[in-house]
């Protein structure tokens, strides 16, 4: 994956453990972030399964369980 450096694109890559950024707005640097996945297989590879592995993160069925949870200790709190 491929992003502008905003906070939130930062936290959700791990700082950069599962994506690449570049300055937000900086259509050149995009660009040369592209082609650097596409000159690097390794890279691309390495940071395509981390990303996979990231988004599972956000899994809706993961997500779901997380937020009954939380739910479920507000209940009790009362």
């Amino acid at each position: 994956m491929v992003a502008s450096d905003l906070d939130a694109f930062q936290a959700v890559s791990q700082e950069g453990n599962s994506a690449m950024h570049f300055a937000n707005g900086d259509a050149r640097a995009c660009a040369q972030a592209i082609e650097r996945l596409l000159e690097q297989p390794e890279l691309r590879s390495r940071l395509a399964q981390k990303g996979r592995e990231r988004a599972a993160c956000y899994d809706w069925e993961r997500v779901t369980q997380q937020i009954l949870g939380v739910y479920a200790q507000a209940l009790r709190i009362r």
